[in-house]
């Protein structure tokens, strides 16, 4: 779905990333305590999936992925926010 709405816009989604960075930002109109740790499984597990079948990343093992724990916004209009950094190897 996601790869679908980019390309609606006429944008396209890169290829050949040898690692990235993943964080996502849920917004919930009601305040309430919510366990960032229930969504954070979910979102970073079909996210990986659906950037390896787009061949973004070539795997979803921890050496092409990172997933940052997910941020929580209350009060506002319901969204989900996810943006992909491409990670620069670090020289050892």
């Amino acid at each position: 779905m996601v790869f679908f709405l980019l390309r609606e816009k006429g944008n396209v989604s890169p290829r050949g990333l040898e690692r990235v960075l993943i964080r996502a930002v849920l917004f919930f109109p009601v305040t309430r305590s919510r366990d960032k740790d229930n969504f954070t499984a979910v979102l970073a597990k079909w996210t990986q999936d659906a950037l390896v079948r787009a061949g973004v990343i070539p795997d979803d093992s921890a050496g092409h992925c990172t997933f940052a724990p997910v941020g929580i916004v209350t009060g506002i209009k319901p969204m989900t926010i996810i943006t992909i950094e491409a990670v620069e190897e670090v020289a050892a």
